[in-house]
């Protein structure tokens, strides 16, 4: 199923959901380590062949591979040998019919709750040779999260092993059956689960076979369980179940029967996807050859073995907090601080990583994201320039309210919090910070864009200077575009010609007489510009030059047909209609001159009521005189408009056969 984030569950208080009274990692005798030490992996359930040990990063170039891919940060893996020596039968490479899913009636279902059951499900598993895995994990009221189901499909059966109950019994009876190479492991998006199996049940996965990176590799529309499903057989999952609260129990029918489903069909979709893979001709890329040993097959069949092999060695690593942990969380919130803003920020981006692990809840559960910007963002009209004890109490007051969560019930922490940043003033760069958010924290705190004289004020700019406040200036004279013109604001459905209109750009200047864009120019100016325009005439195509150079030497006419006198070598006028139409009236009667100029007459309402009356009963409508003296002028240039045509005859005959 596709993979749940941190909003699991509707949460009601700080450790409770509707079905959930207790939180079942205060009932267990190990208490997740949340502290800032690095993780200690402990395999359990490998047999003399899992506890070789790995081999050296240097002859192991899959374990490298993984290591530049983000999988992992050191070569620890106690698999890294097997999984490199993997030897494939031939069923694992190919496949020349897909086995049929059976329906859900018909296909038992065993809860797996206690250990008798446990050691049931390991025997079985022992006789099989592929097994689909899928596992449900709950992360909203826990730091690093933990697992509350594992759903587990073979050919004939269907097992959920409920591992809230079974949480120290399930890595000592399933690790080795993990951990067989001769057994293939189908698993959907095997990134996340791989991990959680090591963080909860120390279970290392060797012989994965990852069905999300076949749609990849096969380049399917979609790459998700819920696309396979429906695609491949025809089953649509309920979406209301994917943020469910895994802890409940008993667990519900609805939420079984979608636990279930993952691993139902996934088998039978492994069956599918590798006869495609098989049937597939493709190449494949030299970066996924690469450090590939060569007992991988060099097909998409090999290729896909070879990805999940990849995923298959991540190491399970705490999430890290450094002084600067703030800043790329602090980028992911696309808002602007200023120093001060920031320095809240931070104080409390600190102080609810520390409650959280304290309390062993996510970082979201004691503050919630939106929650962190507006306290950080402050009042409307002070935003902490000017700190006010009682306007800073009002306002977490108002925030921390919208929610019945941690921070309601602790506002006085959260405004000590404040009190103690508020005095502090950080730049948006770091000397400490490392990475793409050094990166682009450095740029905006070491690079102003200042020139000239502004440069000798600034001081000295580079990771030398002094951290402190960065502040933008504005500057009214450009390099490259000359003077703004700062007195005009633009909204933001303005139009683009207005905005450029306000600017000297040089591209958009004509020649080095011409006035640059968006100058005023005075009356006499513009009028000679008309001028100009006008006796320039429209623009005239290539085709119109053709076919006057060709009826000029035909006839032998000349230009001053038209009673103009006319340079040597001038070009005839487009035939526009607007040029037809300006043309038409230069040529009407004289008596229809005075038609537009003359002062107009005052309305006759009485004709006006006739002249609807005679259409009303079909008499046929006068043209007016302009239009009538329009069309009897003959003219070769003119284009009259084509008459109606009139309909055929066509009797009882279809238009098909007119």
């Amino acid at each position: 199923m596709p993979r749940t984030k941190r909003r699991q569950g509707t949460p009601l208080g700080p450790h409770s959901s509707p079905a959930v009274v207790s939180r079942p990692q205060d009932a267990w005798d190990v208490k997740p380590d949340n502290s800032y030490a690095p993780f200690v992996h402990s395999p359990r359930g490998l047999g003399p062949e899992g506890a070789a040990g790995p081999s050296p990063a240097s002859d192991d170039g899959l374990l490298a591979r993984a290591q530049r891919l983000g999988y992992g940060s050191a070569p620890l893996h106690p698999l890294s040998r097997a999984v490199r020596d993997l030897e494939f039968e031939d069923w694992m490479l190919r496949c020349d019919q897909a086995q049929a899913f059976r329906s859900f009636k018909g296909t038992p279902f065993t809860y797996v709750d206690t250990g008798p059951g446990l050691r049931a499900l390991a025997a079985k598993l022992k006789r099989e040779r592929i097994f689909a895995v899928d596992l449900e994990n709950h992360s909203l009221h826990s730091y690093q999260g933990f697992l509350c189901l594992m759903q587990i499909s073979t050919r004939t059966e269907d097992f959920i092993v409920d591992c809230l109950a079974l949480r120290r019994e399930i890595g000592p009876a399933l690790g080795g059956i993990f951990a067989d190479g001769t057994k293939v492991k189908v698993i959907h998006g095997a990134n996340s689960d791989v991990l959680w199996l090591q963080r909860d049940l120390g279970i290392y996965v060797a012989n994965l076979f990852d069905t999300g990176q076949a749609a990849r590799a096969l380049n399917l529309p979609k790459f998700g369980l819920a696309f396979l499903l429906q695609h491949y057989c025809n089953y649509n999952t309920d979406k209301r179940h994917q943020m469910a609260d895994w802890r409940v129990r008993p667990l519900p029918g609805p939420l079984s029967l979608y636990a279930r489903a993952d691993t139902h069909f996934l088998l039978y979709i492994y069956d599918r996807l590798k006869m495609e893979l098989s049937a597939r001709r493709s190449e494949v890329l030299d970066s996924v050859l690469e450090d590939m040993p060569p007992n991988y097959p060099k097909d998409l069949v090999g290729a896909v073995l070879w990805q999940s092999a990849v995923i298959s060695l991540q190491m399970y690593e705490k999430s890290a907090f450094t002084e600067t942990s703030y800043l790329d969380y602090y980028y992911k919130q696309r808002v602007t601080f200023d120093p001060k803003q920031l320095a809240v920020f931070a104080g409390l981006f600190a102080w609810r990583d520390a409650k959280a692990r304290d309390l062993d809840e996510s970082p979201e559960a004691v503050l919630a994201r939106t929650q962190l910007v507006d306290l950080s963002r402050g009042p409307k009209k002070t935003n902490w320039n000017g700190h006010d004890a009682k306007a800073a109490a009002l306002h977490v007051a108002k925030v921390c309210a919208r929610k019945d969560n941690f921070s309601a019930s602790h506002q006085e922490e959260v405004c000590e919090v404040i009190a103690s940043s508020v005095k502090q003033d950080i730049s948006h760069g770091s000397k400490r910070v490392s990475g793409p958010s050094a990166e682009r924290g450095r740029r905006a705190a070491t690079e102003p864009s200042l020139t000239g004289e502004d440069k000798c004020e600034a001081g000295p700019v580079g990771p030398s200077a002094p951290q402190g406040p960065v502040v933008a200036r504005a500057r009214q004279v450009s390099e490259m575009w000359g003077t703004l013109d700062q007195t005009r604001t633009y909204r933001g459905d303005a139009r683009v010609d207005g905005v450029l209109a306000s600017l000297k750009l040089p591209f958009l200047q004509r020649g080095d007489s011409a006035a640059a864009v968006g100058e005023k120019k005075s009356p006499q100016e513009d009028a000679d510009s008309k001028l100009s325009a006008r006796e320039e005439g429209p623009k005239v195509s290539e085709g119109d030059i053709r076919a006057w150079a060709d009826a000029k030497a035909a006839s032998g006419e000349n230009e001053s047909s038209s009673g103009k006198s006319s340079k040597s070598g001038a070009l005839p006028q487009s035939l526009s209609k607007r040029y037809q139409i300006s043309k038409s009236r230069n040529q009407r009667p004289a008596k229809l001159d005075g038609l537009g100029t003359s002062k107009p007459a005052s309305f006759d309402y009485s004709a006006a009521r006739e002249q609807l009356k005679s259409r009303k009963h079909g008499k046929k409508r006068q043209q007016n005189a302009v239009a009538q003296s329009f069309y009897a002028i003959p003219d070769e240039n003119l284009v009259k408009p084509a008459k109606r045509r009139k309909q055929p005859t066509t009797g009882n005959r279809s238009m098909t056969y007119k």
